[in-house]
């Protein structure tokens, strides 16, 4: 009788240790598991003043082929190398492109830009010693589902779906996930994850994006409103980051940040127009 009242206190136990984690909601920002945990970041290095860039530095991402990070710029269209410190190591000139705003590195040499104006999804072949990229040579996806007269602003990548997470900055706001086949011609299902613009967990604005292999989710960048916030993919919140004065060691807000990225090691990486550079970590 008594072996039965405790195998049953045991259960009981398990039974509340387990329901009190079943609803996401009672878990604490950042704590769910797997995610990225933004909210435990703090500024390691930054403001650093990117070296041969005046202005209009925007998307960003880091290459696990090289270990550094590569930027974007608009006003000249071209590509930037860029240490884990903030040194350019090279510019990659983008030949007949126009208005790149994002970048994601995929595999190997290739890399996607985003073409803003044309509502372009531009991938292209990066050698390790090209000073420039001929738009020519480049596979384009029109992505026309986009309402408004801008394309897309940010772009990421999930390997393991093989489908890129597209971000379209404003007027309205708006989520896509594009199939690599499309990138291929072999089909074009565009989609929207989730309505931005009913469900934009207090962003002004989308500028850029990163997906998080680790953890599945998402860390979209908002310039407006000065933030990083990690999604899940079908669009509900797990934590945020403050890019504002007094929030995770910032001594000023960190002005119209643009680019994220993360590299192998879980640090993350703030690229902020026109040329200042960040790096985060736990």
């Amino acid at each position: 009788m008594h072996r039965s009242l405790f195998a049953l206190t045991l259960v009981l136990m398990a039974i509340s240790i387990v329901s009190s984690y079943a609803d996401d909601e009672a878990l604490p920002s950042g704590e769910a598991c797997g995610a990225v945990g933004l909210n435990a970041y703090k500024l390691i290095m930054g403001p650093i003043k990117i070296d041969r860039v005046q202005a209009d530095a925007s998307g960003l991402t880091f290459s696990k082929k090289t270990g550094t990070l590569f930027a974007v710029t608009n006003s000249p269209e071209q590509l930037l190398e860029l240490s884990t410190v903030g040194v350019t190591l090279r510019i990659i000139k983008l030949v007949g492109f126009d208005d790149t705003e994002g970048v994601v590195h995929i595999e190997g040499n290739t890399f996607a830009v985003t073409e803003e104006r044309r509502f372009l999804l531009t991938t292209l072949e990066l050698g390790d010693a090209a000073t420039e990229v001929q738009h020519g040579e480049a596979k384009k996806v029109s992505v026309d589902e986009i309402d408004g007269d801008t394309g897309l602003e940010g772009i990421a990548y999930e390997a393991a779906a093989r489908r890129f997470f597209g971000i379209k900055e404003k007027d309205p706001m708006k989520t896509f996930f594009i199939p690599w086949a499309a990138v291929e011609g072999e089909g074009d299902d565009i989609r929207e994850p989730w309505n931005a613009e009913e469900n934009s967990f207090g962003l002004s604005d989308l500028s850029g994006a990163h997906f998080d292999a680790s953890s599945g989710n998402l860390l979209i960048v908002s310039d407006e409103s000065c933030v990083v916030v990690e999604i899940t993919p079908a669009g509900k919140e797990v934590s945020r980051l403050s890019l504002k004065e007094g929030s995770a060691g910032l001594k000023q807000d960190i002005p119209q940040p643009e680019g994220v990225a993360m590299d192998a090691e879980g640090n993350l990486y703030i690229c902020s127009e026109p040329n200042l550079f960040y790096r985060f970590g736990k």
